[in-house]
């Protein structure tokens, strides 16, 4: 059983837990996440999570995303080179037997 985290709060793994302890530690895990939140308030916004891991995270999966689409334009241009010299390649070999 697993128990989602929040933001900063990594999730609760109960697969390997005594499930008479799970209710105590959902609790705990809850109450952290609540403590959590108040001190996230309690910071100035610019230090707050999503002004500062958050904004990394979301960084990050937008720089992936244009290096996806680069690489992605970058192996259909070779495709297409390499479907070009397969087919001249294949237009030469037909020259030659037809010279034969």
């Amino acid at each position: 059983m697993i128990v989602k985290g929040y933001k900063g709060i990594m999730d609760l793994d109960l697969t390997n837990v005594h499930p008479l302890e799970h209710s105590l530690l959902i609790k705990k895990h809850k109450q952290d996440i609540e403590n959590y939140k108040q001190y996230q308030q309690q910071l100035p916004e610019h230090l707050r999570y999503e002004n500062t891991i958050g904004k990394v995270i979301e960084n990050k999966k937008y720089y992936n995303l244009i290096k996806k689409k680069k690489d992605d334009e970058k192996k259909a241009e070779e495709n297409e080179h390499y479907k070009h010299l397969v087919t001249v390649n294949n237009n030469y070999i037909k020259y030659l037997q037809s010279k034969l």
